[in-house]
């Protein structure tokens, strides 16, 4: 199997527009044309050998002022770095915890902590859609392996519940589908229902969701008007307390395992009242330990970050051990 890719000559590099390979095959990414410098002399022995081991690389003669070669395994190319560290501060290692704006995503972070380290690799250890906020616990250098560790911990969430009106998105995204409540659910009714989600329950996620569905994110399929079907799986709720309630909102703090989403707690809470439910505003505040008390806010995430406003690694693990958790890890994959 060979792709062949065209380069354009440069005085020290050539640069190598890719757009994504699936399969063997070349498909096309309107507007987008991520790109991979390597070297323009002895390109098959000065590609890292990260690269060189699953790339087959060969130089066909130039033609036209371009040179053409093929690439036979590509799931290793963007370890092609010509040869230096691919981050620039690669030694910078401990965790960070985040109180995430309103409208930045988890990977809006991810990118800030990036330039504001000077280079430093970087993750994050369980998402917040756009329109939650809260704990984000970012992980950097060789932090990155407990990411799994950390997404197992229990997490809890402040909640608002708009038992009015349902939308395509579950919470406030989306256009909102009213419905008519003749005599909306006193104190006492919501303190009878909400129990019934407490415990190992079967949670169906949200149509507009980042789970994958035949190899796409639902999300996409859903804004093309598809339909999305997920099937139900297992989520653990481990307590569930009405904090305040003014119709139509109902206020609640909710302790949660792995894989919860909150949005279809807030829908099917409705759907158990007979009347409408979205999520109208999510706060995460904590993440096992890890709280909001010091967590670095947007104006911090505008100042440089080093090793001393790092936090350790939990207990005694370290970049090289079995990273360790809260004891309740789950399989499920992480999404809220």
């Amino acid at each position: 199997m060979m792709v062949t890719l065209s380069v354009r000559l440069r005085p020290r590099l050539v640069e190598s527009r890719l757009n994504n390979i699936e399969k063997g095959e070349k498909t096309e990414r309107e507007g987008f044309e991520p790109s991979v410098q390597l070297p323009t002399h002895a390109i098959s022995s000065r590609v890292p050998s990260a690269a060189r081991t699953p790339l087959q690389v060969c130089i066909a003669k130039p033609r036209c002022g371009r040179v053409e070669y093929g690439i036979g395994f590509v799931a290793n190319v963007k370890e092609a770095s010509l040869g230096r560290p691919r981050y620039a501060n690669p030694t910078l290692t401990g965790l960070l915890v985040v109180d995430k704006p309103l409208g930045w995503s988890s990977m809006d972070i991810v990118r800030r902590l990036r330039r504001v380290t000077g280079g430093a690799k970087a993750g994050h250890a369980g998402t917040l859609d756009p329109l939650a906020t809260g704990v984000v616990i970012c992980c950097l250098g060789k932090a990155t392996k407990l990411i799994d560790s950390l997404m197992g911990m229990t997490k809890v969430y402040e909640a608002g519940v708009d038992l009015s009106a349902f939308t395509a998105t579950d919470d406030r995204e989306g256009p909102r589908e009213e419905v008519t409540v003749e005599q909306p659910p006193t104190r006492e009714v919501l303190l009878e229902v909400l129990p019934r989600f407490v415990g190992e329950i079967d949670q169906k996620p949200p149509a507009f969701s980042a789970l994958h569905i035949g190899g796409e994110r639902a999300y996409k399929l859903a804004r093309r008007g598809e339909v999305v079907d997920i099937p139900s799986r297992k989520v653990r709720i481990d307590a569930i307390e009405l904090m305040d309630y003014a119709w139509p909102i109902a206020a609640l703090r909710i302790t949660c395992g792995k894989g919860t989403y909150i949005r279809s707690l807030a829908r099917d809470i409705g759907i158990a009242l007979n009347t409408g439910g979205h999520l109208s505003s999510l706060r995460r505040t904590a993440i096992g330990a890890y709280t909001l008390e010091g967590a670095f806010n947007e104006e911090r995430l505008q100042q440089p970050i080093g090793e001393g406003d790092l936090l350790p690694l939990p207990g005694n693990a370290t970049a090289s051990s079995q990273p360790v958790s809260d004891g309740n890890q789950s399989n499920d994959s992480a999404a809220h």
